[in-house]
């Protein structure tokens, strides 16, 4: 009679292990296999504001053409919450590249030339919001900055506020942040191409209409120029020059405004973009006749966000 129940008991346990082992393996198959989109692939390059355009337009495309986007790893999840790495297969990166007609319009046609039955590998810097207009809360989602650039942002920001009111009869629920982003830097040297800066004139006229609009307005500056700001800028005691010394900090400082005074460059563009409400930008981000002009459209509509204002 014991034998007959060890032998029993073994029998039972050995069946049981081996229906586990079929149902884990039967598991593990459908999980391979749930998922047969074809993968997006895409390579990072330039610096923050670059890369957070490739990274939302490959979102917005791979979303709508149903492929799982390969994001290798990159300097973007060191800065927001959202952002992530994903290898993907190595065939990606033995396809021919798909590119981009022109680095700062929406290329209709992009989407068209993916083949649907195999892996892409899309190149380019696919700077036009209408490639995600449809993921615009999703991209919010994901570009949540990382805890500790949100802190140090918050504490300088406050640290500027409360210096401004203690010298004002400025009330802080009547306090308006309006962000200033001044581009130059880099971009004094890459004129020859066609890029341009924002001129003075540009935003004297865009602080104008802000101090028309809202009756207690703060400016709050950042800048790869901080020298130049000062002298052209802070004219007034309503104006305040940052400086952080990291450009994470400083977007996420910009994005923490009620409005903002953008200037050219993809970094302003984003800074403006996350902290949502008015935007004024440059009306001529690039010289005439210039290769750069020719990688936007004819009315720039679709590298700017509708609504945002051109000033000159």
């Amino acid at each position: 009679m014991t034998r007959f129940n060890k032998a029993t008991i073994f029998c039972v346990v050995g069946v049981s292990f081996l229906l586990v082992c079929v149902l884990e393996f039967k598991l593990r198959q459908s999980s391979n296999t749930s998922d047969r989109r074809h993968h997006l692939c895409i390579h990072f390059k330039g610096r923050l504001g670059n890369q957070m355009f490739i990274f939302a337009s490959a979102y917005g495309i791979a979303r709508t053409e149903n492929r799982k986007l390969v994001t290798t790893t990159n300097t973007l999840q060191n800065y927001f919450e959202g952002v992530t790495s994903y290898k993907g297969p190595k065939s990606c990166y033995f396809q021919a590249p798909i590119k981009e007609k022109w680095a700062c319009a929406f290329d209709p046609e992009l989407t068209l030339a993916l083949p649907g039955d195999s892996d892409v590998l899309l190149t380019g810097y696919l700077q036009s919001w209408m490639y995600f207009r449809n993921y615009s809360s999703d991209i919010r989602r994901i570009f949540t900055f990382k805890r500790n650039i949100i802190k140090k942002a918050e504490t300088i920001l406050e640290k500027t506020k409360r210096s401004y009111l203690a010298r004002s009869s400025v009330t802080r629920s009547n306090l308006t942040l309006i962000g200033v982003h001044v581009r130059r830097g880099d971009m004094l040297q890459l004129s020859k191409y066609g890029y341009r800066t924002a001129t003075l004139e540009y935003f004297l006229r865009a602080m104008d209409y802000f101090t028309r609009k809202f009756p207690d307005v703060l400016f709050v500056v950042c800048s790869d120029d901080i020298a130049w700001c000062k002298q052209n800028l802070q004219r007034k005691k309503n104006i305040r020059v940052m400086f952080s010394g990291l450009p994470a900090v400083d977007m996420a400082i910009l994005s923490l405004c009620n409005h903002t005074i953008s200037s050219t460059g993809s970094f302003s563009w984003w800074s403006a973009w996350l902290a949502g409400g008015q935007t004024t930008f440059f009306a001529h981000p690039a010289f005439e006749d210039s290769s750069l002009r020719k990688e936007f459209s004819e009315t720039l509509s679709d590298y700017f966000w509708p609504g945002w204002i051109p000033l000159s």
